[in-house]
């Protein structure tokens, strides 16, 4: 995000917006004004060396300088033996010879400014050619013999070291460093490394050279060298210090001179002409400036008045909903933006107690989250106060003549001010007057229809919420009286059931009539809370909770609770989640969406997902229901991909006893209940729904500090739910395991029967009087001879569980079959096979790991 700073520029007045032109231009009077300004400029030119002559005299001394390094360069190639012939020393004499004679030519030209000495410095110039190319005659006649010797010499000592004769090698010995003798030697002129080689050529000699003639050669050329090569160095110094650049150089200065001398002369006759020409041109410009600008002046001032008109269209009841005044907003900034040509644009509204941002609209800006550069921009006591913006990198003498971007900050009233930001991609010159007015009235449009909308929202929005908590205290009232007289009435039906199935330990008819009419009493108790919820009549115990642990403790009874097919997923949750509330309507919270997610769905596939993050709003923001303010929230999100949620709907999901399936046996209290739950946490909640995809819940309630309770101090003893005797048969075909797993069960208040084979418990069900409430089996026993079918087969109608070692899929089918991953704890034990005998009619696969518990 790009950092700007302010420039302070002060607030345009109204009478410096006023511009009055005090001269009428005409097109004829321009016209004559150009003719006259033409006519003293002819007047002007004088007579004098044309250009063209100057710059060739120019570029022949350039020429000079560089043929003649080109000639000193090639000179050190050809002894370094890196040329391949002297064609190029060649080429740079006759280039210097052609350059002098070319200066002659133009030098003897009418025109051409002349100095006294200028001729004889150009013979001199020639003089020193001559001489230079004297000494590279001489350096080519002596070069190429020393490269001819060197190539001897090198060639005859590869020779003989390749020669396997024997009185070669006797010649060599002791001799090694000859060839790197010579080699220092042409590299770097010495006296003593030539004593060296001419004292090793002397051994050499004496030694005789009829063995080889290859000794013989290494002898004269060797002397050669050393005779040679002091020669070559001379020359090659001659040429080197050569006096032809500094008779160019002296000769260029004096022709300068001259040339500037003649130059001044000629001034002075074209000042007084030349001035009046350009003053007369300057009017000019003037004139047509002043055009242009009350011109552009007056485009602006209509692009104004479009650009006002498109402002007002975004907010038109026809084309922007109410609900979607943010979005009037952002597009209303853009306009701003393109209109002043702007990169990026933002707008917000400031408090001015705080200098805080509580809305902003358009692209975001560093300065807006920063309360001591918002104050600098509303210092000023001035309603509207404008600041030139700059980048960090910006140069320090262009800060008052360029900017990157412009500041408008506008008090609208004793607390609030409006801000808004328009920032260029390039630097500009600083703005007009006028078009800091147009900011200041673009800004003063934006706010008061902003304005304007978001104070009728706000009345339509208290008034729907004042008939809404009037319904509600109405509804809450009745409702609080009736589900109380409900629940005495409740408390005795479902305690006289609890005791008919204590009596009543077999399966039977009574049995299981009894169980559906303790079944029903426990859905109206659920009922009854929710009715409770909205009136909030119960005692309310706050505590913080981390809902991690909350989420991890209803999971199997969510994943129990939802019909076939319907997946739920849990996403990764880190702990430190705290809240301040009521465990039980956290729980209530998430049985009821998840509950209203699974009645959503289009059918089997479906999937409803649990997730948890921390967030923190810097500033009130507008959701689904309400206002968000300011704040360190927890976010708790249940989303569905069920078929979603009207638009005309969604504004009355969480009203009293309304439905959309009525026919379908709904109350219209779930989601009422999770609004008085969610209310009584303090919470907020935002809804998105997109027909045909989904929905997602969005709970934001306030992060707590404080250390967590733990749930096993919330719920005490209620956390296992606890078996009254029923008879549950266990089958593992490890003893030692059956004896633990009798054990666990027996535990848990049911009464435990076990077997170590399946033929064991088949003998055992089919005799007489003997039954099962349940049968937990180690998928271990089956076999190819016994599948999983042949056991569902046998079964029937009483419930059963598997536990499995193994995580891969074990051919089970998913809608008839629960699984326990072992080791089983016993919480998970608990739950499971409460779950299975609540649920043995309509049975669903359930994934568990007891680790997770």
């Amino acid at each position: 995000m790009p950092k700007l700073n302010l420039a302070k520029e002060a607030t345009a007045s109204p009478a410096t917006l006023r511009h009055d032109l005090t001269l009428v231009a005409t097109p004829f009077s321009i016209v004559v004004l150009i003719v006259a300004a033409i006519a003293f400029a002819l007047m002007a030119i004088g007579r004098g060396q044309d250009k063209e002559t100057h710059q060739a005299i120019l570029t022949e001394l350039r020429g000079l300088d560089l043929n003649n390094a080109s000639l000193q360069r090639d000179v050190l190639r050809a002894r370094a033996g890196l040329l391949e012939n002297y064609d190029p020393l060649v080429d740079s004499v006759v280039a210097l010879h052609r350059n002098v004679a070319a200066l002659h030519s133009l030098f003897s030209m009418p025109e051409t400014v002349k100095a006294d000495n200028i001729e004889k410095q150009l013979n001199e110039v020639q003089q020193s050619i001559d001489t230079d190319e004297t000494a590279v005659e001489t350096f080519k006649t002596q070069n190429a013999l020393l490269q001819n010797s060197l190539n001897i010499f090198s060639h005859a000592l590869t020779n003989l070291h390749l020669n396997d004769s024997g009185d070669a090698h006797l010649a060599l010995d002791g001799l090694d460093d000859l060839g790197n003798l010579m080699l220092q030697y042409t590299l770097q002129y010495n006296p003593s490394i030539a004593d060296q080689i001419s004292s090793e050529l002397d051994t050499l000699a004496s030694r005789g050279s009829a063995s080889s003639p290859y000794i013989r050669l290494l002898e004269i050329h060797g002397r050669l060298i050393l005779s040679v090569l002091p020669e070559v160095r001379a020359t090659v110094g001659d040429v080197q210090a050569s006096d032809t650049i500094n008779r160019a150089q002296r000769l260029q200065h004096d022709y300068l001179d001259a040339y500037g001398t003649a130059n001044v002369r000629s001034q002075w006759s074209r000042v007084f002409l030349g001035s009046v020409s350009i003053f007369l041109c300057a009017y000019v410009v003037v004139l047509v400036d002043r055009l242009r600008r009350q011109t552009e002046r007056l485009r602006r001032r209509l692009d104004f008045e479009r650009m006002r008109r498109d402002v007002e269209g975004c907010f038109d009841e026809n084309a922007a909903p109410k609900e979607s005044r943010a979005i009037s907003m952002e597009n209303a900034v853009q306009i701003i933006r393109v209109f002043f040509e702007g990169s990026r644009c933002g707008f917000a509204l400031i408090d001015t107690n705080t200098m805080t941002m509580e809305l902003a609209f358009g692209d975001d800006f560093e300065l807006l989250s920063d309360p001591a550069r918002i104050a600098e921009v509303l210092s000023e006591t001035d309603s509207a106060t404008y600041r030139n913006l700059q980048k960090p990198d910006a140069l320090n003498f262009a800060i008052d003549a360029a900017y990157s971007g412009s500041a408008l900050g506008l008090r609208t009233s004793d607390r609030l001010a409006a801000l808004c930001i328009v920032e260029f991609s390039h630097p500009r010159l600083r703005p007009s007057s006028d078009e800091i007015s147009l900011l200041e009235a673009a800004v003063r449009l934006l706010f008061q229809t902003f304005d304007y909308h978001r104070k009728q929202d706000e009345r339509e929005t208290l008034e729907r919420r004042l008939e809404h908590a009037e319904r509600l205290q109405s509804v809450g009232t009745l409702a609080s009286g009736i589900a109380h007289e409900f629940n005495n009435i409740l408390v005795a039906i479902l305690g006289y059931a609890e005791m008919i199935l204590d009596l009543l330990r077999r399966r039977s008819t009574t049995r299981q009539y009894v169980e559906e009419i303790v079944k029903a009493a426990q859905r109206a108790r659920l009922v009854i809370d929710q009715i409770l919820a909205l009136s909030r009549t119960r005692d309310y115990i706050s505590k913080p909770i981390d809902l991690v642990d909350i989420i991890e403790d209803i999971a199997p009874l969510l994943q129990v609770s939802l019909p076939n097919g319907v997946e739920l997923q849990i996403q990764d949750m880190t702990s430190d989640n705290v809240v301040e509330g009521n465990a039980v309507d956290i729980q209530h919270i998430l049985m009821n969406l998840c509950k209203n997610a699974a009645e959503a769905m289009n059918g089997p596939g479906g999937v409803i997902s649990i997730a948890l993050q921390r967030v923190t709003i810097p500033s009130q923001q507008v959701i689904s229901h309400g206002l968000l303010p300011a704040g360190q929230y927890v976010v708790l999100t249940v989303a569905d991909t069920g078929k979603g949620i009207p638009p005309s709907v969604l504004p009355k999901i969480f009203e009293p006893f309304y439905t959309t399936r009525a026919k379908s046996g709904g109350t219209g209290l779930g989601l009422a209940a999770v609004h008085g739950n969610v209310e009584a946490l303090g919470g907020h909640i935002n809804v998105t729904s997109v027909p045909g995809m989904g929905t997602k819940f969005e709970i934001y309630m306030p992060r707590s500090v404080s250390k967590p309770v733990p749930l096993s101090q919330i719920f005490e003893q209620e956390q296992v739910p606890l078996g009254r005797g029923e008879i549950v048969a266990v089958v593992d075909g490890d003893n030692t395991a059956l004896a633990f797993l009798e054990d666990q069960v027996a535990a848990l208040g049911y009464e435990p029967v076990g077997f170590s084979s399946w033929e064991e418990l088949t003998k055992w069900l089919s005799a007489a009087n003997h039954t099962a409430d349940l049968v937990l089996i180690d998928e271990a026993i089956t076999t190819d001879e016994l599948s999983y079918g042949d056991i569902e087969q046998f079964l029937r109608s009483t419930p059963y569980l598997f536990m499995s070692e193994q995580t891969e899929d074990r051919g089970l089918e998913p809608h008839k079959t629960m699984i326990l991953r072992k080791p089983v704890a016993s919480t998970t034990m608990a739950l499971a096979i409460r779950s299975a005998m609540q649920n043995a009619p309509n049975r669903q696969a359930l994934m568990l790991n007891a680790s997770e518990l």
